[in-house]
């Protein structure tokens, strides 16, 4: 009996020792598929991640690209409105010139003095426009290089 129990005992041995050995390999297999999984895992993260980062570029881009349209749309109604006073400041201009000829004219008795002497007038304008301009803008003389301060003057 005592052989009986030793046999037993050692087959009970051998057997926790072989449910030890496997449920160590379980565990190595289960710990694997553990590790691939948590790769997998965080692989599905990083694609989520860069798509999402992908989408808010591609929000961001459309958002700025608006803001520009609506930028470029207010300079370009500026511009406009801006061609317009002056198109219109330079016609009052031509017939408020050609009232002053004409009233000259009428106080010379010569309608080519009238307009002789408006000219001129705007001739000296301009010509003193642009003296003051090159006085002050070195860079409005001689083909439009700038020049230092010290030796422009």
């Amino acid at each position: 009996m005592s052989n009986e129990g030793t046999e037993s005992a050692e087959a009970g041995g051998e057997g926790a020792a072989s449910e030890a050995a496997s449920s160590r390999e379980h565990d190595e297999r289960k710990g694997d598929q553990g590790i691939a999984g948590g790769f997998s895992r965080l692989a599905e993260e990083a694609v989520d991640l860069f798509d999402s980062l992908v989408s808010y570029l591609a929000d961001l881009i459309r958002l700025e690209g608006f803001r520009l349209g609506t930028e470029i749309r207010t300079l370009v109604l500026r511009a406009v409105v801006f061609a317009l006073a002056g198109i219109i400041g330079l016609i009052g201009l031509v017939f408020v010139s050609l009232g002053i000829a004409a009233w000259l004219a009428r106080q010379l008795n010569s309608v080519a003095a009238g307009l002789a002497i408006v000219g001129t007038v705007y001739m000296a304008a301009a010509v003193i426009a642009t003296l003051i301009v090159r006085r002050r803008a070195p860079g409005f003389r001689r083909g439009g290089g700038t020049v230092p301060p010290e030796e422009g003057r």
